[in-house]
């Protein structure tokens, strides 16, 4: 029966996996045009650009998550089985897991553009500590809806970092004189990051009331 069930979990999942692709696809094209505007000390057009990545991400991720609460039992039934069917108040999860995932990647971009490496390790181990703790308290309580709820926690914790670290940048200045550019994102773009950040959380979090009485599956 646990076997069933992370299989149940596993396979919707995969779903949010091609969302994945289309956002890790686009964030690894923008890296160089970042890195550009960032050693040009161009903050104009490395916010519009964010901007523009980071509205798509949340179009795509928002999408996700509309179409597993109104069509997730028939997607499910049709791609797999009725015992799917079942879970998708699972799948509601999932894809606001998806959706933070893709934030993430699109902030990931100017963070990796402004060479904050060692930032962005410590960033993925508080998420790892975020997750761990999560699921410590929430799988033995609620299976596997807490465990979803964990991958959320741990999401979020990445998108929060991401947007605290891409608005503190640092920046080669422009002109190769070897010195530093600070605040290539200004005060209001930082801001930008944190409300997109602060939002997606807070998002889920009423999500939760809503789909939390369907999430008896586990």
């Amino acid at each position: 029966m646990v076997g069933t069930r992370t299989g149940v979990f596993s396979a919707l999942a995969y779903l949010a996996v091609a969302g994945a692709t289309v956002v890790a696809s686009l964030s690894q094209a923008s890296l160089a045009r970042f890195g550009q505007y960032c050693a040009d000390g161009r903050a104009d057009l490395v916010q519009r650009l964010l901007g523009r990545l980071l509205a798509l991400a949340a179009l795509l991720g928002v999408g996700g998550v509309v179409v597993a609460q109104f069509a997730g039992p028939p997607l499910l039934r049709m791609l797999y089985t009725d015992e799917y069917a079942a879970a998708s108040g699972l799948l509601v999860l999932i894809m606001i897991d998806g959706a933070l995932q893709y934030i993430a990647a699109i902030l990931g971009a100017p963070a990796t553009a402004l060479q904050l490496y060692r930032t962005q390790l410590a960033v993925h181990l508080v998420s790892v500590a975020v997750l761990a703790v999560a699921g410590f308290v929430l799988i033995p309580r609620l299976g596997a809806p807490g465990a979803a709820l964990a991958m959320i926690a741990g999401s979020a914790a990445v998108v929060a970092g991401y947007a605290w670290l891409v608005a503190r940048g640092r920046a080669p200045a422009a002109g190769g004189a070897g010195g530093v550019a600070d605040g290539i994102l200004p005060t209001s773009s930082g801001s930008c990051c944190s409300l997109v950040a602060a939002g997606s959380v807070l998002q889920s979090k009423q999500l939760f009331g809503h789909w939390f009485s369907p999430l008896s599956w586990s």
